[in-house]
């Protein structure tokens, strides 16, 4: 995060900030594992939970009211709710403006 802070400071603001790679930490999860899941997966995992969560209480809600809740991008949520419906976890009900979702029951 301070890496990004000083670049931004820097490109942003006329900041002079020095950038060099020790301050910036990049995290391999392909090995970060923990019980057989990586970082990754628990992220994506916790994600589509959330967004589950949001969903079962407010079907009417948009990518942007998503995105905004879930803090990812609108694109994020796009890719996230497609995974959903592939997985036949959620189903749309109703055109893209006055439809809402529907959270399948399993």
């Amino acid at each position: 995060m301070e890496y990004l802070n000083n670049f931004f400071g820097n490109l942003l603001l006329d900041e002079h900030h020095a950038l060099s790679n020790e301050i910036m930490q990049i995290k391999d999860f392909s090995t970060t594992q923990e019980k057989g899941q990586t970082t990754a997966q628990k992220n994506t995992s916790s994600t589509t939970q959330k967004i589950l969560q949001i969903l079962s209480e407010n079907p009417k809600s948009s990518r942007k009211e998503l995105a905004l809740e879930t803090g990812l991008s609108e694109d994020g949520i796009k890719w996230n709710l497609e995974k959903l419906k592939k997985e036949n976890k959620i189903r749309r009900i109703g055109p893209d403006k006055g439809g809402h979702w529907e959270v399948v029951k399993k």
